[in-house]
This record gives structure tokens, C-alpha cells and sequence, in this order.
């Protein structure tokens, strides 16, 4: 495929949003002036020109009309992918080399034969599909160039909640003056060296404070498990996972962070950075007079498409980045912010002791397993059991944990 990839490049970015004055900025937009604007503009048009864009607004319209008419016909719709999975096979297979080639080939004809044979002979299959070949939108055909913007499905694609889901911790309520903000969070990506996938997305008000964006983080790492007791050398008490303090984001070279421990996580990343005499000095984010806690996001210039750098407790590294500010919708949900829009579903790793059972618990500066961190299962852990050197600061923190998702 070819090198770009959606997953290592995003933007383009916009211009700094303050979200404080979004609807205010909103408000001030005249609809009736920018119609009267957009109409002047076409009477200067020529006559070839505007008889070439109104057939364009009545192609469009006829293809409404042909979408409407296959999302209501099961036989039509059940056509129409299996010739859209065709056309990305044969995209794919002329890009792709050696096996996978011929990996891809035969998921296609796999594909192909799923449709019965006795179906194409049906009226409605044979007047649509001449319908479709006759049709004068040739910009929308695909060819061996496609190849660069298909992109090929990946786990991190399915949506693993069926609706959106209120936040159970803290919820807030839409109130007057909100602004609606949809946030990602992007992890580091296993199959593309450099990329990142979508982890999650979630809706949440302006009212709302940083140190709840980062509630919504879903990362395993955002929360530790309390070791047990010292006097159950076995390990096999009860692990309970709570909260721990820790973490840090830049928005346009502001470092803010949650304000714990003396230094926080933005001295700490400060420091790092000034390390590094070939770095810009403008590239060194100061630090922020705010915490998490008190800054609202109605006090910040967002930029939309941005990536924004999230580091927290775990050295764990995530990507922030705003999809959307816009005014609240009379549909929109009234109360249950943030809203979770999407959660993407995590690989499933094996335990590397047993190297059988799925691994619940990552466990760090343990030299008993070779690697830190690794993942272990439950049972494996509790046998183990933690070491009886009070000097070894062992983390353990969980994988999954099922009532995360709020």
C-alpha cells in the first residue's frame, strides 16, 4: 500500500477555536447575509457555468434517490457490498505482493461466491446493475490508483458499545452557554510502526474541566491495582484497582498537568525536553498556572485535527485531538456528559508465564519475569505472589477491567 497511512498522519489542523466565545462567534453569523452573499456570487457565473452546476445539483439529487432506493431493497443493498468488497479486492491484490496476495484473492473469491448465482438472474439485480454501469458520475469509479486512500479494515474499526453511554462517574448536565466538544484518544498502534489508532471518543460541554476529559481515558494504565497485604506472601489477596495521580497534556506549549507530587508530571517533562540543546526552544512548553481541576475547557484555543501530546501515570503516551466544537443540537443528550461515543476493542494478550490464558495484569520491576513490564494472568500472579523485598517497587496494573467504560 502506499505510505500514507491515516493512522501516522493527521490535520490539516485549524486555526485556534476559543471556546469560550464559540457561540458568541456563532451567534454574530447572519444566514440570510451569507445566502445573499453565496447568490450574488452565482449571478456572476456564466450561463454555460450555471447550466453545468444545476445538472450537477440534479445528479446529485439522483443519486439521493438511488441510495434511498438500495438501503430499502435487502436483495439491492447485499449487491451493492459485495461489489464494493470486490473493487477493494482487486485494489489491494494489485498493490499487494507474495502471499498476501494471494491471501487477499482468496478472502475475495471467498466474497464473490457468498452472493447465489440464481440471485443475479433476479429483474432488480439486472435493470440496477445496467443502471449502475450507465452511469454518468464516472468520478466516482475506482481504479488501480485508489489504492493510496482505501483503508483496510482493522480491529480498532468496530465500535464494541451499541449506544452511547452516559458517564456514571460525576455525570454533568447540559447547561446554558455549553459548547459540545468530541474528543479522541489515539494509542499507539501494534501493526504500523509509528501510527496510532483511535482508542476512543467521547462527547463531552465546555463546563467541563480537563480532569474530566481525562476520566474518560481508557487506558489500562490510568489505574493501578493496590498490592495485597504484607502478610499474604502468597499474593493471593484481593486486588483492588484505584486511581493514581499523574499526568500531563500540552495544548499550543502549555504543559497542564493534575498537580500531584512536587515535581508534577509537567516539571518533569519540561526538564526532559530542555535536555535536548538540538530541540527549538519554542518546541519547550511552559507550564500552566491551572491544574486539570480548575481549567474549564471553555478556557482554551483548541485547534480541530490537532493531535495533542498526553503523557500519564505508566509512562504511557496517548494522542488528544478535538473532532468537533459546535453549538448543542435540540436532540443532543441533556444531562450524562461526557458522553462515550466509541470505544475500540484491545488485542488480546497471553500470559507470559503460562503462555495459555489470556493476560489480565501487567506487572513492572518484577525481575521474576524477565521484562518489565510484563502480562501475566491472574493465576499465574497469584502464584508468584509478590516478592518479600520491601525495597522492590513493584506496579501492578490491570489490562481490562469491565466497568471502566463509563
Amino acid at each position: 500500500m502506499s505510505s500514507f497511512n491515516p493512522h501516522t498522519h493527521f490535520g490539516p489542523s485549524s486555526e485556534p477555536i476559543p471556546v469560550g466565545e464559540f457561540l458568541l462567534d456563532a451567534s454574530l453569523f447572519d444566514d440570510a447575509e451569507a445566502i445573499a452573499v453565496l447568490r450574488a456570487n452565482l449571478q456572476t457565473l456564466s450561463q454555460e457555468d450555471r447550466t453545468r452546476l444545476e445538472h450537477d445539483l440534479q445528479e446529485v439529487d439522483s443519486m439521493r434517490a438511488d441510495a434511498e432506493e438500495i438501503m430499502n431493497d435487502a436483495m439491492l443493498m447485499a449487491y451493492v457490498s459485495q461489489r464494493q468488497d470486490e473493487v477493494v479486492t482487486d485494489i489491494a491484490s494489485t498493490v499487494l505482493k507474495g502471499d498476501v496476495q494471494r491471501s487477499v484473492k482468496r478472502k475475495g473469491e471467498r466474497k464473490a461466491g457468498s452472493f447465489r448465482a440464481a440471485d443475479m438472474d433476479d429483474p432488480r439485480i439486472v435493470a440496477f446493475s445496467q443502471r449502475f454501469e450507465l452511469d454518468p458520475l464516472r468520478i466516482f469509479r475506482t481504479d488501480g490508483n485508489t489504492a493510496s486512500f482505501v483503508v483496510p479494515q482493522r480491529l480498532h474499526h468496530t465500535n464494541i458499545i451499541d449506544t452511547v453511554r452516559p458517564s456514571r462517574h460525576n455525570p454533568k448536565a447540559l447547561q446554558f452557554g455549553d459548547v459540545i466538544l468530541v474528543a479522541s484518544f489515539y494509542d499507539r498502534a501494534t501493526f504500523d510502526v509509528g501510527g496510532y489508532f483511535r482508542a476512543s471518543q467521547h462527547a463531552l460541554i465546555s463546563s467541563q474541566t480537563l480532569a474530566d476529559l481525562f476520566d474518560c481515558n481508557t487506558c489500562p494504565l490510568a489505574y493501578r491495582i493496590q498490592p495485597p497485604p504484607s502478610d499474604e506472601e502468597d499474593g493471593s489477596g484481593q486486588l483492588e484497582p484505584f486511581g493514581v495521580p499523574g499526568c500531563v497534556v500540552t495544548i499550543d506549549d502549555v504543559a497542564y498537568c493534575d498537580g500531584s507530587g512536587k515535581p508534577d508530571y509537567s516539571d518533569k517533562l519540561i526538564s526532559h525536553l530542555t535536555m535536548f540543546p538540538h530541540d527549538p526552544p519554542g518546541r519547550v512548553p511552559t507550564k500552566s498556572f491551572t491544574t486539570f481541576a480548575t481549567t474549564p475547557l471553555s478556557s482554551l484555543n483548541l485547534r480541530i485535527n490537532e493531535p495533542y501530546y498526553f503523557l500519564h501515570q505508566g509512562n504511557c503516551s496517548h494522542l488528544l485531538m478535538f473532532d468537533l466544537i459546535r453549538a448543542p443540537h435540540a436532540d443532543d443528550p441533556k444531562e450524562g456528559y461526557p458522553q462515550t461515543l466509541h470505544v475500540s476493542p484491545s488485542n488480546i494478550q497471553i500470559c507470559r508465564v503460562c503462555a495459555k490464558s489470556p493476560a489480565s495484569l501487567a506487572v513492572a520491576n518484577d525481575f521474576r519475569l524477565g521484562e518489565t513490564p510484563s502480562v501475566v494472568c491472574k493465576t499465574c500472579w497469584a502464584a508468584l505472589g509478590m516478592p518479600k523485598n520491601p525495597e522492590i517497587d513493584i506496579v501492578v496494573t490491570p489490562l481490562r477491567f469491565p466497568n471502566r467504560i463509563d
